[in-house]
């Protein structure tokens, strides 16, 4: 069934603003997120994928799960909403690490799940996190964007640090994120 079958089905609508004291705007993100995500994530079908986000849904709104919160399981941001990524859509699901993670929106969706189209910039965001780089710091500070765009448009075999924003917690090539593939299975780069 089409993805906009499914959610008329279940009586939810693209730009429908509902109260986030229900669960519903963490719903919302789910949504959104799902229909972004048509293609073939770590072996699962996109037909996985949506049913393990309608599970989310109907746990969150049943109060089994609780809604995301933060800090950002990648940037770190503890001052932004989060919402639910899962690398694992196996059954029985589950909604902790290692098989889902707490991610701001921005994380989520401008740089986890471009990471295929643009490994470039995936690259460039890791170092801007383990500079203690929040993804917010970003679109919120000018001369972090500029240092950050300069940066990516270093040529390959040229050296640039960047400068350190907060003290990074991490331990640099063990984090969960540094072990995700940037190309998917079948394509060749």
């Amino acid at each position: 069934m089409a993805w906009d079958a499914v959610q008329a089905r279940m009586g939810v609508t693209k730009g429908t603003k509902r109260n986030s004291n229900d669960g519903a705007s963490v719903v919302e993100s789910i949504n959104k997120s799902a229909e972004v995500s048509m293609h073939w994530y770590n072996g699962f079908s996109p037909k996985e994928q949506n049913a393990k986000n309608w599970a989310l849904r109907k746990a969150i709104k049943a109060g089994t799960v609780s809604r995301p919160s933060g800090p950002c399981a990648l940037c770190g941001d503890p001052n932004v909403p989060v919402e639910y990524h899962s690398e694992d859509y196996s059954k029985p699901y589950c909604w902790h690490p290692p098989a889902a993670y707490e991610l701001c929106r921005h994380c989520h969706r401008l740089k986890l799940h471009k990471r295929f189209t643009n490994p470039g910039m995936w690259n460039a965001f890791k170092a801007h996190v383990r500079r203690g780089g929040y993804a917010s710091d970003l679109t919120s500070t000018p001369a972090v964007r500029r240092e950050f765009e300069t940066y990516r448009s270093v040529p390959r075999g040229e050296r640039m640090e960047l400068r350190p924003l907060r003290r990074y917690h991490g331990v640099v090539r063990e984090e969960w994120w540094e072990q995700l593939a940037t190309i998917r299975p079948g394509e060749n780069k």
